[in-house]
């Protein structure tokens, strides 16, 4: 009867998931075009918890399917727009909804006050605030996880974050930077459950948030607001691994806040190939893409940066054993109301040791040949970064602005490569052998000074910006190929190389301007 029995629970569980109803529908504005990007929640009614939730797609088209047939509730969101709600009885079969107009948001408040806890998201004019105690994390998550389960949010295989399409610049720690403009720093290393809301919203220029004249100028940030019992005291997360072979892994984030002081540790060690920290400090450690050369003929050499590949520098799409060390601590201080100060520092090290062989064999109609290559790399990187950022406001119509950053880094390349071709009768067909060892320094400052002057006169202002920056990057390299030829008759072809870089970059602007209202949202600039 066992057999029969399998069989039954099989056919119930199809029969089960036919059951599944669809809902289909298309989200558009007020002219009735499509809105890409609206963030579609399907939740019960009963507790508001979340049960799907998805994004509208180019059409603004979107569709669930869900087994459960009553007391669902379908809230669509879109930044500056209305939230609709729908209430879903009596589910028996698939339901197309009619076109659903979202209506403009112009009377909703410029900020946001959540009261209670029914609704995963809530929008202002120009923010949409998540509401984390929604969506369910494990003991021992980072934000990073919890933005991966917020509609509308993407993160990465890099650990960057999407938000509503757009690439987020800037993530903020109870609207206060944390370790500089570097997102993926706060993203990896704080406690998920320290989390109460998560805000989404354009950042302004400092100019404009001063003057209220909006520049133009809009970064996409997220801020994370903290539990009131995280704002004050201590909380922290250490986890400590061990494994064979040596292999260790060891992370720690410790943060002890006040109302006036806010202060916070990073560190981490790992030889299993783990990066918690972002590849975008690495780069500009590195002086950006262009910090290696690439070398010429056969013996053409560069270094693999690419972020999507989440690790910060090697060879070979970044494969082989990573040993990573990094370690960071950040000050926030409020002197008073008027005066802060916002100051990171930030050390790693870095190394990756590469070695393979392989060997192909290659099958042809009337013959076949056979490829062995050999490889030995080794890489690393050791720098070091500062952030500075002190505000002053000396009344309430003047104030000041300093930024600071810079970088130092060395970095390091070494391969040794063989690459043979082989007739069936194992005899040579061709071989080429590449040596490649390749030296990186690199220093860069960054300071920016901007003070503004707001008149009695709304809109009528006086600001001075001066900006300093210093680069300093050089490299040395040296490349040596050997390939030979051995059919018909034997070629040799060598290759030696000096490369030398030197690349010192000195910038230096000032700039005054004075702003004069001419009507309702109107100013000119001189």
């Amino acid at each position: 009867m066992r057999p029969y029995l399998v069989f039954y629970v099989i056919v119930l569980l199809s029969l089960f998931k036919v059951t599944a109803q669809k809902i289909h529908g298309i989200v558009l504005d007020e002219n009735l075009q499509p809105i890409e990007y609206a963030s579609v929640v399907l939740l019960n009614q009963f507790d508001s918890t979340v049960i799907h939730f998805k994004h509208s797609n180019r059409k603004g088209e979107f569709e669930f399917s869900t087994d459960k047939k009553s007391n669902l509730l379908l809230q669509i969101s879109y930044l500056g727009y209305e939230q609709f709600w729908l209430v879903l009885h009596d589910i028996d079969k698939d339901t197309y909804l009619d076109s659903i107009v979202l209506k403009t948001s112009s009377h909703l408040l410029e900020e946001i006050e959540v009261k209670d806890f029914l609704s995963p998201m809530s929008f202002g004019k120009d923010t949409i605030q998540y509401n984390a105690s929604a969506f369910k994390v494990k003991p021992g998550d980072v934000a990073e996880d919890l933005l991966r389960k917020l509609p509308g949010i993407e993160v990465e295989r890099d650990g960057s974050v999407k938000a509503l399409g757009e690439k987020v610049e800037n993530v903020l720690v109870d609207g206060k930077e944390f370790f500089g403009k570097d997102t993926k720093i706060a993203t990896k290393n704080l406690d998920a459950d320290a989390i109460d809301k998560v805000q989404v919203f354009d950042r302004k220029s400092d100019k404009s948030e001063f003057t209220g004249i909006d520049d133009g100028q809009r970064e996409r940030s997220i801020n994370l607001k903290l539990k009131e019992d995280k704002k004050v005291g201590y909380f922290g997360t250490t986890e400590i691994a061990a494994g064979s072979s040596k292999r260790i892994k060891c992370r720690a984030n410790l943060n002890r806040f006040t109302p006036n002081l806010r202060s916070s540790f990073i560190g981490m060690a790992n030889n299993i190939n783990e990066q918690n920290f972002s590849i975008r400090d690495y780069i500009d450690f590195m002086g950006g893409m262009g910090s290696f050369m690439n070398g010429g003929g056969s013996g053409g050499f560069t270094i693999d940066l690419d972020q999507n590949a989440g690790l910060p520098i090697g060879m070979d799409n970044n494969q082989g054993i990573q040993n990573s060390y990094a370690g960071g601590l950040n000050i926030n201080k409020d002197f008073s109301k008027k005066s802060t100060i916002e100051a990171s520092v930030f050390g790693n090290h870095f190394k990756n040791d590469l070695r393979q062989t392989s060997i192909r064999e290659n099958l042809l109609t009337d013959r076949r040949f056979s490829n062995k290559n050999n490889d030995e790399q080794l890489s690393g990187n050791s720098s070091g970064s500062y952030s500075l950022r002190w505000k002053n406001r000396f009344d309430s119509s003047q104030m000041i602005t300093i930024r600071s950053t810079g970088a130092l880094g060395i970095n390091f390349a070494k391969s040794v490569g063989q690459s043979m071709v082989y007739n069936n009768d194992l005899s040579l067909i061709n071989d080429n052998q590449n040596t490649i060892d390749m030296a990186d320094q690199m220093f860069r400052m960054n300071t920016n000074v901007l003070w503004q002057k707001k008149t009695r006169k709304p809109g009528r202002t006086y600001s001075f910006n001066g900006q300093i920056n210093f680069t300093k990057n050089n490299s040395e390299g040296d490349i040596s190929s050997t390939y030979r030829i051995f059919e018909p008759m034997l070629q040799t072809n060598d290759l030696l190389q000096n490369q030398i870089g030197l690349d010192d970059g000195f910038f230096y602007k000032t700039e005054g301007s004075y702003t004069e209202p001419l009507g309702k949202k109107q100013y000119l600039e001189f």
